[in-house]
């Protein structure tokens, strides 16, 4: 199947979510269009403010596109940390189990010394 068939049905899949969503939490909590929002009821200025629609969507997609950005760097950065100690750890266990299996693969040679072959 093509990819945009995938894209397609996707898109399709969260139209349906959101509405069949929304219909059971309309039924469940009940909405009442008469009753103000808190940006109405407890207006500050600062914390609850009343804005237009276009505004509130603005926020809400930047709010989305910010927090992908986080979650991306925050991911990455973990599943590197994960490498990292994964790669260390398993170094160290590798070696130690070598070395128990033949020790004289890892005996150290120097100048001043020799290994001999008997």
């Amino acid at each position: 199947m093509p990819r945009y068939v995938y894209f397609l049905l996707a898109c399709a899949a969260l139209l349906v979510g959101y509405f069949v969503y929304g219909k059971i939490v309309t039924k469940i909590f009940g909405a009442d269009n008469n009753r103000p929002t808190p940006a109405v009821s407890m207006a500050d200025g600062v914390d609850y403010v009343p804005m237009s629609p276009t505004k509130i969507w603005l926020i809400q997609l930047l709010n989305i596109a910010g927090i992908a950005d986080l979650f991306s760097d925050l991911f990455s950065a973990h599943c590197m940390v994960l490498q990292l100690c994964f790669g260390l750890l398993s170094a160290v266990f590798l070696q130690e189990l070598f070395m128990t299996i033949c020790p004289v693969c890892f005996l150290s040679v120097t100048k001043e010394q020799t290994f001999q072959i008997l």
